[in-house]
């Protein structure tokens, strides 16, 4: 794992990138034979926004200096394993232009894009298998009825980034955004100082705005993709074991061996937290 800190006013940004790629499966731990990615701790504040440091003053020679101590806590950041596997004939794998395979790798990896996006910005609280969303446990504020939609759209911009700046202090703050109400910010303020990223995972009328020393994440610089043309699948989105016990599981279990098939499978680790919660804030079923 690398940590990239950029030093600022309050928490520096910091950006954890998980770096397992197959040249350095080396920081990945085994667990009873299951590939487990190290964990993280990242440094955290008490919650609130950054205030001048207390006490702190001009002093004469020889004065003591004020000593302040501040709250500090640890996250435990450890990346999760997001995964799935495309399956297609060994001759549309050979006899199609372009190759299947490249098709299906990119269809896939596009996916894939779409559904970390909506996992990493959903509400769902964390459990043994992922990370919380980063909304979780962060109302949403009210989105502004004012007309004409324009209104509407400088008041809420102005109350996300009013609600996430004390946090920020000096530092960036992005917004995260429906693709439609992305497109608008930058059709109505195409001079808007901020970064707006639009994200096919957010559902219509959400708007994020995130400040950027409150987030950091623990991700794959780009997911992991391996094939097979031998190996036993049970075709299901939420499949079992192909067996337990000597019991085979339940629905259609499929050989790339016997069928002639190809398996594409992609792996990516990640996870994110925020340090602050009051560094996000978001509205949803805006106007515009």
């Amino acid at each position: 794992m690398a940590i990239n800190e950029n030093p600022g006013g309050g928490p520096s940004t910091a950006e954890v990138r998980s770096r397992c790629s197959r040249e350095e499966h080396s920081e990945h731990t085994q667990t009873n034979g299951q590939t487990q990615a190290p964990e993280i701790t990242v440094v955290t504040r008490s919650e609130g926004s950054l205030t001048a440091a207390s006490g702190a003053s001009f002093l004469a020679q020889s004065d003591p200096i004020p000593v302040r101590q501040q709250a500090i806590t640890g996250t435990i950041l450890q990346p999760k394993k997001i995964a799935v596997i495309e399956t297609f004939t060994r001759e549309l794998a050979h006899g199609s232009i372009p190759a299947a395979l490249q098709v299906v790798s990119q269809q896939v990896d596009q996916s894939f894009a779409v559904k970390v996006d909506t996992l990493a910005f959903d509400a769902v609280p964390a459990d043994d298998t992922r990370p919380a969303g980063l909304r979780y446990n962060i109302a949403a504020t009210t989105a502004s009825t004012a007309t004409p939609p324009s209104e509407a759209m400088s008041a809420d911009l102005g109350g996300l980034t009013a609600s996430v700046s004390a946090v920020a202090g000096g530092n960036e703050i992005v917004f995260v955004a429906a693709p439609a109400q992305a497109n608008a910010i930058k059709l109505r303020y195409p001079n808007f100082q901020f970064p707006v990223f639009p994200s096919a995972g957010l559902a219509g009328g959400v708007v994020i705005a995130i400040a950027t020393n409150a987030l950091v994440t623990a991700i794959d610089p780009t997911p992991r993709v391996e094939t097979s043309n031998t190996t036993v699948l049970v075709m299901n989105d939420a499949p079992d074991n192909v067996s337990s016990g000597g019991t085979m599981a339940s629905g259609t279990t499929l050989s790339m061996y016997q069928t002639d098939g190809v398996a594409l499978k992609l792996r990516l680790f990640a996870s994110w937290a925020l340090r602050s919660s009051a560094g996000l804030a978001w509205t949803q079923s805006v106007t515009w």
